[in-house]
């Protein structure tokens, strides 16, 4: 392995990291409005929810090393699709402080759908270029959708 690719995994576990615990951060200082909310019975457990995004954010990192060390660098895309991952991170993290920090259930549920279509996004691209990024961020589709059906259903609930 040589240092170029060595220096990207250490990179992004880095950057992985930094985000999860930002978003824990301002997730647990929302956490007592949260539990006064109505929520959907299928609402999962909150530690539930803490573990799927942190597989979500060491898949998402993942995918970036693989996207760093298999593309092809010199292409225009390459910048592009390097930005369309900063900018998901940057909507991950304005989520958590809409919904838990300015309690925002509206606009929180806009910034979730620019998440999934960016996520989206973000998977066309890198079908093209290297598909293994792609797959690795197909839990985070899902889970997106998921993450946009109880948005949705708690902005409701909380008029």
């Amino acid at each position: 392995m040589d240092n170029d690719t060595k220096l990207t995994r250490s990179f992004t576990g880095y950057v992985a990291t930094l985000l999860f615990f930002g978003v824990g951060a301002i997730t647990t200082i929302g956490m007592a409005w949260y539990s006064s909310l109505n929520l959907p019975s299928w609402t999962p457990p909150e530690l539930l929810v803490a573990l799927i995004w942190f597989v979500l954010f060491v898949l998402t990192a993942c995918s970036v090393a693989v996207f760093w060390e298999r593309s092809k660098r010199s292409e225009r895309s390459f910048a592009w699709i390097l930005n369309l991952y900063m900018e998901n991170a940057m909507l991950v993290l304005l989520w958590n402080y809409v919904f838990f920090g300015l309690h925002n259930l509206t606009l929180a549920f806009g910034v979730a759908i620019l998440i999934g279509v960016m996520v989206l996004i973000i998977v066309i691209k890198l079908w093209k270029e290297v598909r293994l990024a792609a797959l690795l961020l197909l839990p985070y589709l899902l889970w997106m959708l998921v993450a946009l059906m109880l948005t949705y259903q708690i902005m409701i609930l909380n008029p």
